[in-house]
């Protein structure tokens, strides 16, 4: 945590700008923020180009001062085609591309073959490239239950635990090799009252029921 812009330069090696083009950040980047930056520091924008004061730029670049990586200048055309020429983008210390550089025929694929796989894999019950799970399991226990592998079997066990007023915050089931029966690991908040788990261990098609709880690792078979 910095107090303030010139202590967070002054502190960085690589300084990344992202932030819109308006009046507030045309030249934001000028000779007093480029002077605050540490020696050999790398200045990356992939925003907008006036926030860059180019020239300023350039006379650090001369001077060795910085490095920079930019895919956005500004004087570039405003179409697709056009002349452009840029000194800045063939400065020797600059490494430039397009702005959507990244963009290209194999990339496209890639992401839709990645899109496709996150919702056949979503389908199947697996949520992938989560950024927002617990780092750590939910629930005040783990309900183990090994069943056979029939349909309304887990409907059966939910609406139990649902009528002892308990909630469940996670839930995977596993299918054994061969696909007639299965583990499901459920963890629950609340408590399980022996009269609950002999409940859940009188469902037909249920194999065996046990618990433990989280943060302890006793189990109650």
């Amino acid at each position: 945590m910095r107090e303030s812009l010139a202590e967070l330069l002054s502190s960085s090696d690589i300084v990344s700008l992202h932030v819109p083009s308006s009046k507030n950040t045309r030249h934001l980047v000028d000779e007093d923020f480029l002077a605050q930056l540490r020696p050999g520091a790398i200045l990356l924008n992939t925003s907008r180009g006036d926030v860059v004061d180019e020239g300023a730029l350039l006379k650090a670049l001369d001077a060795g001062a910085v490095r920079a990586g930019l895919d956005v200048f500004a004087d570039e055309p405003g179409g697709g085609k056009g002349p452009w020429d840029s000194a800045l983008a063939q400065h020797p210390g600059v490494v430039a591309t397009h702005h959507i550089g990244a963009s290209t025929e194999q990339a496209q694929r890639a992401i839709a073959a990645g899109v496709t796989e996150i919702v056949e894999a979503f389908v199947a019950g697996e949520a992938r490239h989560c950024v927002n799970l617990e780092e750590s399991r939910l629930g005040s226990f783990t309900l183990s239950v090994r069943h056979l592998d029939r349909v309304g079997v887990l409907a059966e066990v939910l609406d139990r635990l649902s009528g002892a007023g308990l909630n469940v915050e996670h839930m995977q089931n596993r299918i054994f090799r061969g696909g007639e029966a299965a583990v499901a690991s459920i963890d629950v908040a609340g408590q399980a009252s022996d009269e609950l788990l002999a409940t859940l261990r009188g469902i037909p098609h249920v194999l065996g029921v046990s618990e433990v709880t989280l943060g302890r690792g006793s189990e109650r078979p």
